[in-house]
Order: C-alpha cells, then structure tokens, then sequence
C-alpha cells in the first residue's frame, strides 16, 4: 500500500517488479510517471479510486483489475498485522543522523538513493572497525543506525551469535594483523570468511 503522504510515482519507479501482483493506490496521487509498472507481467489487482490509473496506461498490464480502493485488503482491520514485538526502539543519542536516508524515502520513496546510505554507513563502519584505536561508542551507533534503517524498511537481519571459539579466532586474527603476521593473517581472515564471521 502506497501512504496518502506520497502524491507521485516517479518514471519506471515499479519497472521489472515481477513479484508484484496487487498495489493500492491512494487518491493523493496526482501525478505518476512514464512506464510506472513497465515489465510488472504479474501485477493481476490495483485498488484505487484515482481517476489516472486504467488499464494500458503508465504500461499497466491491459488484464489487471482496477478495483474500489475501499476493497483493498491491506485496508480491513482484520488483515492489519499486530504491531511487532520486535520493532526497534532506539535512543537517537545513540545513532547517527537519519536525515539523507528519511529525505530519500519521502522523495517519491526514493529507494535506490535510500541504499546509497546504507551502503554508505556500512562502508564507513567497516572503516571504523579497521583502525589500530577502535571508537566502540562509534561502533555502536554505526550498528544502532543500520538496524533502525533496515526497520524502517521492515527488514530483520539476523545476528551472528559469536562463540568462545569464535571470539578466540578473532583475537588470532587481530593479533596476527598487530604483529605484521600477514601469511599468518590470511590464513585466520579465510577461515573467518568460512564461518561468515567477516
């Protein structure tokens, strides 16, 4: 379901979503770009009530069925999913700025610019844990805004519960790296690679 805050779909913005068999369309679209739903051969069902969308038009497949918004069932309370005990909560003190990925996500929910962020405080984490002096209270906002961002599109990533072992290979690793030991050093980084720890 697209939110009644947004009020247009940018050119191609659903181009090549094969998975896509229903969307509802709110009225505060007043505007939708060339081939919007171009190659979405599966899309079979749109709710809306707005005037611009029909069949043939914006490359909607001529066999999808254009059906009253009010019958979407993403709208009827008993298909609304119960909130998420898992939903992350966290202190902004504790998490790097939003503000580039949240601007991406409100400009006609922009995500290829929204993946740029995450990509971008991914790099820059892995940056942060490559220094000699590792900034833990960094480190850890880095993490905090990952996961919030990764909420936000309703993403969970599960997390690597790391074992004494594990821990013990790391510390070899790090060691081998502080004592110039590189043969040493790229033994221990292929094994950590292998466990999917790096």
């Amino acid at each position: 379901t697209i939110p009644d805050s947004v009020t247009s779909l940018g050119d191609s913005c659903f181009y090549g979503c094969s998975n896509l068999s229903s969307i509802t369309i709110p009225d505060s679209i007043t505007s939708l770009g060339d081939n919007c739903f171009y190659e979405c051969k599966n899309l079979k069902t749109i709710y809306t009530n707005n005037q611009l969308i029909k069949p043939g038009s914006y490359c909607i497949p001529s066999d999808c069925k254009i059906l009253p918004y009010e019958q979407s069932p993403d709208l009827k309370p008993s298909k609304k999913p119960e909130p998420s005990k898992e939903h992350i909560e966290i202190d902004e003190s504790l998490m790097l700025p939003l503000d580039n990925f949240v601007d991406a996500l409100c400009d006609d929910l922009n995500i290829s610019n929204a993946m740029a962020e995450i990509f971008r405080i991914v790099k820059e984490a892995n940056q942060a844990l490559r220094v000699r002096e590792i900034d833990k209270e960094l480190i850890v906002k880095y993490f905090n805004t990952l996961n919030k961002m990764l909420d936000i599109l309703g993403l969970k990533v599960d997390l690597i519960k790391l074992k004494d072992e594990d821990i013990d290979l790391i510390n070899q690793f790090n060691q081998a790296r502080a004592e110039k030991d590189f043969a040493k050093s790229d033994i221990l980084r292929a094994e950590l690679i292998k466990k999917g720890l790096m």
